[in-house]
């Protein structure tokens, strides 16, 4: 099989990789990654080109093509890091995939260990959980000021997601889902979008 397209996601934790047919899951080695963003350039690079190895994703003929989620909160910097990064592993083409265009515009919470994405009415809101005193209440009250609609999606490696789903839904009277694999949702997605 031709691993010729290669999703990529990086959170604080975990590094998600996908084929069309194939999804890979990667422990990350502390503050490598923050906030869903590279923090340790050289770091991430020598962890990556081990982890392609591994998963045997760098074994193709034809030039590799890598498809990176773009969290809403990345700026340009970001983005040419992470570009650089790839283009040092050799990959032909690397295209940055919009959040918003992987989560169907429903309203939805996507949390990480570090930090949320709040989208509704195609907006989405970025909170780090830094600067926050309570994870909970906090990511409650900015919800409670943005959300206007009935249905909320909740997904991501957030260890209380679904005590906070249950906690929204009393709360708030709303109807809250997590998808069957929370965790791996996203993933899925970006799996779909590079198969097209």
């Amino acid at each position: 099989m031709i691993k010729n397209n290669l999703g990529v996601i990086l959170t604080d934790k975990i590094l998600y990789l996908c084929t069309a047919s194939a999804i890979y899951t990667e422990e990350i080695p502390k503050g490598i990654v923050i906030q869903n963003k590279i923090a340790k350039t050289e770091a991430f690079y020598r962890y990556i080109a081990k982890i392609l190895k591994k998963n045997k994703l760098t074994d193709t003929i034809i030039g590799r093509n890598s498809y990176i989620l773009k969290f809403p909160h990345y700026f340009e910097s970001d983005m040419e890091l992470i570009t650089s990064i790839f283009e040092k592993l050799s990959f032909n083409k690397i295209k940055f995939i919009e959040y918003s265009t992987l989560i169907d515009n429903a309203s939805s919470l996507y949390m990480s260990e570090s930090s949320a994405i709040l989208t509704v009415q195609n907006k989405s809101y970025f909170l780090d959980y830094d600067i926050m005193d309570d994870i909970s209440k906090d990511v409650q009250y900015f919800f409670k000021s943005k959300f206007s609609n009935n249905d909320l999606f909740i997904f991501g490696e957030y260890i209380g997601i679904n005590d906070l789903r249950i906690e929204l839904e009393k709360k708030y009277n709303i109807k809250v889902f997590t998808f069957y694999n929370a965790k791996q949702y996203i993933i899925t997605k970006l799996q779909v979008e590079i198969a097209k």
